[in-house]
């Protein structure tokens, strides 16, 4: 009995069927690359027609425990979280105090997963937020090399990404919502975010006032590679279709020490290439 239209899928993932190459009547194979999988265990099922259109299926498991690799680790002066200028000032609001200022950040890859440790000066939750941490938003942006087509302008910040680059995906990380984004001059812009996509989880350390993130390289677009990534990280609040205003005067809940226009960015790094 023959098995025809046969493909692979991973993780029950039917969107996405994997070819496979025939070596023969009764061999077949697929170049699976497993550095865009996430350690732990995974399901990989064949799917086919028998002869009479029949659906078969075979699953196999396997476990995946690829080693973690400490890329870069960038110190941030601490308490500089005043604006470009070095003139804005929080809310007036006495639950405000320096949760938007970046002090450290660490890059590592597990194949091509991107986790990032994020080193604040104070973490609170007076708010109870449910993803342990508020009053920051930590807006991700991250240019992809093999992406041709990226975004200038950074969406509700009346800014850009820095030294003339482009932006492919945006993680806005809130603690009360996370929100991601794939970008593209023809859906993004100042006032657009671009294509929602899947958004990862947090992980809150608050003995050493740390946030995490890892990014699946799924959420990446599967990149054959992350080299020359380039990654910027800045700070504000509110979220991303609706960050905090800012004004000349400080007010209980809006910025001082702009305008309308000026950008929405507390603090931010350097950016980040990956090697």
């Amino acid at each position: 009995m023959g098995v025809e239209n046969m493909g692979l899928v991973i993780d029950g993932d039917y969107e996405h069927l994997l070819p496979i190459t025939n070596r023969n009547q009764n061999s077949w194979f697929h170049d699976l690359s497993l550095s865009n999988l996430m350690n732990g265990k995974h399901r990989i099922t064949a799917i086919g027609y028998d002869d009479k259109g029949s659906l078969i299926t075979s699953s196999k498991y396997f476990t995946l425990a690829l080693s973690t690799k400490h890329l870069f680790h960038f110190e941030d002066e601490i308490q500089d979280d005043y604006g470009p200028n070095g003139e804005y000032t929080y809310p007036s609001h006495r639950s405000f105090s320096h949760q938007q200022d970046i002090k450290a950040v660490d890059v590592s890859l597990t194949g091509n997963n991107l986790t990032l440790e994020i080193t604040m000066s104070e973490i609170t939750q007076i708010w109870i937020p449910p993803n342990g941490f508020d009053h920051v938003l930590l807006n991700i942006y991250i240019d992809m090399p093999d992406k041709q087509e990226g975004v200038k302008s950074l969406p509700f910040q009346n800014a850009f990404f820095p030294n003339e680059g482009e932006w492919d995906y945006r993680f806005a990380l809130g603690g009360f919502g996370i929100e991601a984004f794939e970008g593209h001059p023809l859906i993004s812009g100042p006032e657009k975010l671009g294509k929602s996509i899947m958004t990862p989880f947090v992980n809150v350390d608050y003995e050493q006032n740390k946030i995490s993130v890892t990014l699946p390289a799924k959420m990446l677009g599967n990149p054959t590679t992350l080299k020359n990534t380039n990654l910027y990280i800045n700070t504000w609040s509110g979220s991303a279709t609706y960050p905090r205003t800012i004004d000349k005067t400080r007010t209980t809940w809006s910025y001082g020490g702009g305008n309308s226009n000026s950008p929405k960015i507390m603090d931010d790094i350097n950016i980040i290439t990956l090697e």
